[in-house]
């Protein structure tokens, strides 16, 4: 089993019932890999690690097969900031 780590760049699909998504995942290297899950899907700009296999679709070609998203805490101030604003926090202030 593989894990990538990165942001949720683009959700492309996400059934009704929120139990099947399809996402695109930029990774720490700047690559985006296609991920597909049956789980709902993560919200964009989010920093997770999922863990699956490489499969090759036949219609759509490589993608990741993820059996499982973790929500990673954001660990400098950009990817704070981005998991804040995810929550609906909008207002950020700078102490003096």
């Amino acid at each position: 089993m593989d894990a990538i780590r990165g942001f949720v760049y683009r959700t492309i699909y996400e059934n009704t019932q929120r139990t099947y998504c399809v996402f695109i995942l930029k990774d720490y290297n700047e690559e985006y890999i296609t991920c597909t899950g049956k789980f709902e899907s993560p919200k964009e700009g989010e920093d997770i690690e999922v863990r699956g296999r490489y499969v090759e679709h036949e219609k759509y070609g490589r993608q990741f097969d993820a059996s499982s998203v973790e929500k990673l805490k954001p660990d400098n101030m950009g990817a704070a900031k981005t998991y804040l604003l995810n929550l609906g926090i909008k207002v950020l202030v700078k102490n003096p």
